[in-house]
């Protein structure tokens, strides 16, 4: 299954909407577990991007 992480740009990683609520929701453990591994590897590299229509979306 591939996960929308968006697109990689110059050592980026764009995470969409998806991210954040696959890595924020226990619906779907499998789901959540690949979600939170790939943001604490965008944290960890300091290679992570969400823009802030991507928070806001999240957020409401």
């Amino acid at each position: 299954m591939t996960y929308p992480v968006g697109t990689t740009n110059s050592n980026r990683d764009f995470f969409d909407t998806n991210i954040l609520i696959y890595a924020h929701s226990k619906q779907d453990p499998i789901k959540m577990t690949k979600a939170l591994d790939l943001l604490t590897d965008a944290i960890e590299h300091g290679t992570g991007v969400l823009s802030s229509q991507v928070l806001g979306e999240f957020f409401t």
